[in-house]
């Protein structure tokens, strides 16, 4: 695997799709948890190192880059909700949510602002964002 923050990006959406499969194969609070840890990393990553460079010079990337925060927020507020939540059923129901509004972000990242860095940004640029996302 590169270096490149865009393939490091993509290997988290990866990875966190796989961790919703296994919840819904087996609805367990440890699934979900770990789930919320691994979002709670890459979100806070992206924000800290990365949406500031993209923001600042990938062209009309600025209204893209306010709507990611906030469904970062969002996301935040289901996993501070799914963190207190115990009983089986109250959390599937925070998870499908968190799992849709999570499909929704990773699909306008893929398809919009990470080709675009992709296309804008040189590969040094990239790769430097890889390690700091890291």
């Amino acid at each position: 695997m590169s270096d490149d923050v865009v393939d490091k990006i993509e290997h988290d959406h990866r990875e966190v799709e796989e961790l919703f499969a296994e919840f819904k194969a087996s609805p367990a609070k440890e699934k979900a948890i770990e789930i919320c840890d691994e979002l709670d990393a890459h979100t806070a990553a992206e924000d800290a190192a990365v949406y500031p460079v993209f923001e600042k010079e990938l062209s009309n990337e600025k209204d893209d880059i306010e709507e990611a925060e906030d469904e970062h927020k969002e996301a935040r507020q289901l996993i501070g909700r799914i963190r207190n939540t115990d009983d089986v059923d109250p959390l599937v129901e925070l998870m499908n949510e968190l799992e849709q509004a999570i499909s929704h972000h990773v699909e306008e990242e893929e398809s919009e602002m990470l080709p675009k860095a992709r296309r804008e940004l040189p590969e040094e640029e990239l790769e430097e964002l890889g390690e700091k996302f890291e």
